[in-house]
């Protein structure tokens, strides 16, 4: 509750910045924006931080600060590994610790993000910090295999199994900045949290793999001014 909480005010804070400057004459070019970069997803809990690969395509507009974009994610199969427990065989009930591990399948996210810079923004100011807030969907995603240890596959045992989830609705909010190398070509530099708002399912038997956690982001963004 405390982040989304967080990720609520930083949303309400940045409406009211896009609210604030969004008359004012602070840019002075039109441009499409492109963007390579590197993310890692600190998710934990026998998840790690898997490393993604995201691609995305925006715009700047003049005498607006805000800058939208759409967000092409991609986050190569990663392994997993948790705790559960089971029943023992031939116990009469006795349960027994078991360890759950395997690898997911690739996971693909699409997204919706809305920046807006942060202080003054002209030709000459290379360095820029800007605000975001944006929604994702994950769009396929799930275990690939499991193996359960000391016992036999049968998962109708087990407390807790691998979930089928196949899609997943999260809200992100964060900083970052752009340091202008030249006018087109900028290093990008973000990170902030992902709350997961909606879910296949939210029994406790289920182990997500796409669950709310931090991120940090690093990459180059590519500027074409409209001429």
């Amino acid at each position: 509750m405390k982040k989304l909480t967080f990720i609520l005010i930083l949303g309400a804070v940045s409406a009211q910045l896009c609210a604030q400057y969004k008359k004012a004459n602070l840019l002075n070019k039109d441009g499409r924006t492109y963007s390579l970069t590197t993310t890692f997803h600190a998710m934990g809990d026998g998840k790690g931080t898997p490393i993604g690969f995201d691609f995305t395509s925006g715009a700047d507009y003049e005498g607006k600060r805000t800058f939208p974009s759409w967000e092409l994610s991609f986050i190569p199969g990663y392994k997993f590994s948790y705790q559960t427990k089971a029943p023992m065989p031939f116990s009469n009930g006795l349960l027994q610790n078991v360890t759950v591990s395997g690898k997911t399948r690739n996971t693909w996210s699409y997204g919706y993000n809305l920046g807006i810079h942060l202080g003054k923004l002209n030709q000459e100011t290379k360095f820029h910090v800007y605000t975001n807030i944006g929604l994702n969907l994950v769009l396929i995603g799930k275990a690939n295999d499991a193996t359960l240890n000391d016992i036999d596959n049968n998962y109708s045992g087990v407390f807790k199994y691998p979930s089928d989830q196949t899609f997943t609705l999260g809200l992100k909010g964060g900083l970052g900045f752009l340091y202008n190398f030249t006018p087109g070509v900028a290093l990008k530099v973000d990170g902030g949290y992902n709350y997961v708002l909606l879910k296949d399912s939210d029994y406790e038997s289920f182990y997500h793999f796409y669950t709310s956690h931090p991120y940090v982001s690093i990459g180059v963004r590519f500027e074409i001014i409209n001429r």
